[in-house]
């Protein structure tokens, strides 16, 4: 019989061999358990502690996990969130939406004040809450027109920098580390960490961990295109069939919708009766006299 340190030994001499055995007998079976959503979180987050690549690649995995299970994006952001600050020892952070209100754009609080401990409700702002900066105010403003990561060590020191937030909130905000969040070209938020709670400012590491955690999640959530063939190719496997379509309803055009569809599918005849001078179909509401 093969004991334990014998079959190490053949696996260490044979690595070809032991790569092969891991990807037919065991890669699917861990790579479905890791993303299993019932699987309960192993990392403890209730306290700060120094991070393994272990420790790194589950809270990654956690962050799919709730990406896959949450078709409410808010939600997923805001998990996403309470992971990194956990990750970058940041005390607070927020997401600012970029939006163009009656032809004005602007930056407008959407999750405010998100921590390694903080609930979703208490974080999720309401619209008459919501806290607004035109593009022109804060280092928000500066991020989303310069369209560049920024990290700064003393806000103080910073022109760009409004203290109207910390007055309202009575908060002292003394370092910043935020990024654009981009779909192509187009704007869609600006992500900020507040005040590092393990150091005076926020770190080249911890810009590497927002950089690359925020664009690529960020990136899934809005691409409408990846969503549409994400989850119309889970439909199509689940009913076995070879292809799929998308069509697309213009609303704008509701009436006419409902009027031409059963006649396009065959389950109406073409309408001849009388027409408008225009060519238009001529709606009677009572018997014509």
């Amino acid at each position: 019989m093969v004991d334990a340190a014998a079959a190490e030994q053949f696996l260490d001499a044979n690595p070809a061999f032991a790569k092969q055995y891991y990807d037919t007998f065991l890669k699917p079976k861990i790579i479905s358990d890791l993303l299993d959503s019932n699987r309960e979180p192993v990392l403890d987050i209730r306290t700060f502690h120094d991070l393994t690549m272990v420790d790194e690649s589950e809270i990654l995995f956690d962050l799919v996990r709730d990406i896959q299970d949450n078709l409410q994006t808010e939600r997923s952001v805001f998990k996403l969130m309470k992971h990194l600050s956990f990750m970058m020892r940041a005390d607070r952070m927020s997401l600012f939406m970029y939006r163009q209100r009656n032809g004005v754009a602007e930056l407008a609080t959407r999750l405010f004040n998100v921590h390694k401990d903080a609930v979703y409700d208490e974080c999720l702002v309401q619209p008459e809450s919501e806290i607004v900066y035109p593009l022109d105010m804060g280092i928000v403003g500066h991020v989303a027109t310069s369209k560049k990561m920024v990290n700064i060590p003393d806000v103080s020191q910073n022109p760009h920098f409004s203290n109207f937030v910390d007055e309202l909130t009575e908060y002292k905000t003394k370092n910043i580390l935020a990024i654009p969040i981009m779909n192509g070209k187009d704007m869609v938020a600006v992500m900020m960490a507040v005040n590092k709670l393990d150091g005076p400012c926020f770190t080249a590491k911890d810009e590497e961990v927002l950089l690359w955690s925020a664009s690529k999640v960020f990136e899934e959530l809005t691409d409408i295109e990846r969503q549409f063939h994400k989850a119309l190719y889970t439909v199509r496997a689940f009913l076995n069939c070879d292809r799929y379509s998308v069509g697309l309803l213009d609303m704008t055009k509701t009436k006419e919708f409902f009027d031409m569809w059963p006649i396009l599918m065959g389950e109406a005849p073409p309408y001849d009766g009388p027409k408008t001078p225009d060519g238009r179909v001529r709606m009677n509401h009572g018997d014509d006299k």
